[in-house]
């Protein structure tokens, strides 16, 4: 599903102007998860816990969460992480990947 109701089936396209047009940054919520099918990884949109009142996008894989970007903020954040190839909705990932072995394999590596 696509993040903006009229492009709809977009997640096939590489973005272009009408995905990034103002009623699509105005309708972003924290939380909300893109995919990178070229990298198969994800971006979280999120409040950054290290810098208030800033916002990142938290990247993850199969095995685990990754690097971070913050941003002043959460249409920032958006743009970048669009401009990075995160485009496809996909708000189930995490839900998913919590639950399977590689995930507690590659999180239980760093405690």
């Amino acid at each position: 599903m696509s993040i903006c109701k009229h492009l709809k089936g977009f997640e096939r396209e590489k973005p272009n102007d009408r995905f990034l047009n103002n009623e699509c940054v105005a309708n972003l919520n924290e939380g909300l998860t893109l995919l990178n099918r070229k990298r198969s990884n994800w971006a979280v949109l999120l409040r950054d816990a290290s810098a208030p009142g800033k916002y990142r996008y938290q990247l993850f894989d199969e095995t685990g969460f990754k690097e971070h970007y913050t941003f002043e903020t959460l249409e920032l954040a958006f743009l970048d992480a669009v401009a990075k190839g995160y485009w496809e909705r996909d708000m189930g990932a995490l839900d998913r990947l919590f639950k399977s072995e590689v995930w507690v394999h590659g999180v239980s590596f760093f405690d």
